[in-house]
């Protein structure tokens, strides 16, 4: 290979009007053909980029990046997968003519490349352990993999945005799950990988993922859950009462086999089970209550399960209950799993709510205790009922509940991320342009009030600092070791591209080699938990 590379290198320095940084671990050799990736060196410095070009595309460096083609003698067949070819450039050696094609790291060549390179295509992870590495500005995935290249036993998610994150950003499914591809081939990963469409709500998000190639779904039931039957704002003997008169309907469209409490009742009412030092206990007033918080959130994930699998037909599906404030009890996980599989719903993985609060960009707030207790009982339930996962969401940070996480889970979990590699890219900025990072500070906090507004936060911009001007420029990155700071940057990522887009992807593309081993260095604290 290094033979391949010198080629392509000595190749490369025939065009006098364009310097290339080769990324070596890009080189394949497929037959007689050998393909590369490259980034055109401006003014003397990798990723001077073009700041016009983010103004329409902000997501990732595909106008610097250009995929190369080496072959000898007679051209390649495969360039016909490719256009425009924007540089061709040969040499003679021996009589051998020895030639290379540039192309744009596009979506359309992309997917030439996969014709090529299937394993550039996302896939299912079923049910082996995983990890969700979200990549609000679509450059990241190096980083990622040079991670989990050090963590066999697991298997990524490279792509993972919510249509939140995709909103703020300005992307869509396509541009993630392309982004993650091209750094996939950078950095010579050959292994499975999935693309997850995060918090889906409704069938028109849904479809434009499944269109899209993801291979992951992640359903919110938020929208579906009535709470009130938890809090006591409604009466449940009404309620119940409503439900199991003769032949009267529900308030909402049922689906699937929770249509009355008649048959919960009857299959739960009086039943006793041991899970560890614990037993589940469904008494009437119980099975009512399940039914009102869960019963019409159960139907709406029947419904998009089955409207997946008319559409796409291998794919992970994780129902997500986690966005919610009551705490899911050991009968409520019971009860949701043992629905689920009654109707045969082949779901993946089950988020639930635990107890404690799970900020965004900070460790667990809580007692450790109490989600060791409830990890455990859940990680036995999920043991005992069935071949899925638990997820964890919110899952960047949380170095202190990682270990119970993975030892009660048996290994068998899926972990989310997101706002940590926005994080760690702002660290790179704080170190490589102070003056930018006040400038993106200054954003944030402006902004804040309606950067929360989507999230849960109980921060007050009265908490914040209100300018960096108490820090000297050599201490501004040690700013993102403040859980508040943390927190208020977190949510700034759609106010910051808005303004300063060009500029982030500027210094990071300069910089590029410290962001990836940045990322890399940070995840890897995550990773090292799960083991």
């Amino acid at each position: 290979m290094e033979k391949k590379r010198d080629i392509i290198l000595d190749i490369l320095k025939k065009d006098k009007n364009n310097l290339y940084h080769l990324y070596e671990k890009s080189i394949t050799n497929i037959g007689k053909d050998t393909y590369f990736l490259v980034k055109k060196v401006k003014n003397g410095s990798k990723g001077s980029y073009n700041k016009s070009w983010f103004t329409e595309n902000r997501s990732s460096c595909a106008e610097l990046k250009l995929l190369g083609v080496y072959f000898e003698n007679k051209k390649s067949d495969s360039l016909s997968f490719f256009e425009p070819e924007i540089q061709y450039l040969k040499t003679a050696d021996n009589g051998k003519i020895k030639s290379l094609s540039l192309f744009p790291a596009n979506s359309k060549n992309l997917s030439g490349l996969k014709k090529i390179f299937p394993h550039l295509c996302p896939s299912a992870l079923k049910n082996s352990p995983s990890f969700g590495f979200g990549d609000r500005l679509g450059i990241a995935t190096p980083g990622h993999i040079r991670a989990i290249n050090m963590h066999k036993g697991l298997l990524p998610v490279f792509a993972q945005q919510s249509i939140r994150e995709l909103t703020r950003t300005r992307r869509n499914y396509r541009d993630v799950i392309d982004s993650a591809a091209w750094g996939i081939f950078q950095e010579g990963y050959s292994g499975k990988w999935g693309a997850d469409a995060d918090h889906l709500k409704d069938k028109n998000n849904l479809l434009n993922a499944i269109k899209s190639g993801c291979t992951m779904f992640t359903i919110d039931t938020s929208d579906y859950l009535n709470e009130k039957a938890f809090d006591g704002s409604e009466s449940l003997n009404s309620n119940k009462n409503q439900s199991t008169g003769n032949n009267q309907s529900l308030s909402f469209k049922s689906i699937g086999k929770t249509n009355n409490i008649k048959s919960l009742l009857g299959r739960y009412s009086g039943k006793k089970i041991k899970i560890r030092n614990y037993i589940l206990k469904y008494d009437e007033d119980t099975i009512a209550a399940l039914f009102f918080v869960y019963g019409k959130a159960l139907d709406f994930v029947c419904e998009i399960y089955n409207f997946i699998k008319q559409n796409t037909p291998a794919f992970d599906f994780e129902v997500s209950f986690d966005e919610t404030k009551t705490v899911t009890s050991f009968e409520a996980h019971y009860f949701i799993v043992n629905e689920l599989q009654l109707r045969n719903l082949g779901f993946t993985s089950l988020a639930l709510r635990f107890p404690g609060e799970f900020f965004k960009g900070v460790d667990y707030v809580g007692d450790i205790k109490d989600f060791r207790r409830s990890i455990e009982t859940h990680g036995e339930i999920a043991n005992k009922a069935g071949n899925y996962k638990l997820s964890l969401h919110s899952g960047s940070d949380k170095f202190s509940i990682y270990p119970d996480f993975y030892k009660h889970s048996f290994g068998n979990f899926h972990i989310k991320t997101a706002g940590t590699s926005w994080l760690i890219a702002l660290h790179v900025i704080a170190e490589c342009n102070p003056e930018l990072f006040r400038e993106i500070y200054n954003i944030a906090i402006d902004s804040f009030e309606i950067n929360k507004k989507d999230y849960h936060l109980i921060l007050k911009l009265s908490e914040l600092p209100q300018s960096t001007s108490g820090s000297k420029d050599a201490e501004l990155g040690s700013l993102l070791h403040d859980n508040r700071i943390r927190q208020c940057l977190h949510i700034s990522y759609g106010a910051v591209l808005d303004k300063l887009a060009n500029e982030v992807y500027e210094v990071l593309g300069r910089n590029e080699e410290k962001h990836y081993q940045f990322v890399s260095d940070y995840l890897n604290r995550h990773l090292d938990l799960l083991q």
